[in-house]
């Protein structure tokens, strides 16, 4: 998955994962032990990173990326 979106840590993939599964905020930070406000954190750092504004960008991001 790290290939498919670069630059991210071994946290940032865990939450893109789970956002690819279509996990909330809420659902992802209680799989990974973490808080609302952690998550919100780490989605601003990867949105950073990729280059988009919201989840939405991010996963659509992750299967161009996948497809080429």
């Amino acid at each position: 998955m790290s290939e498919d979106l670069p630059y991210l840590n071994t946290r940032e993939t865990q939450i893109v994962k789970y956002l690819i599964q279509g996990l909330t905020n809420t659902e992802i930070g209680k799989e990974l032990h973490l808080s609302v406000h952690t998550i919100k954190y780490h989605l601003g750092r990867i949105y950073q990173k990729q280059g988009v504004s919201n989840r939405t960008l991010l996963i659509k991001a992750y299967y161009d990326r996948r497809s080429e």
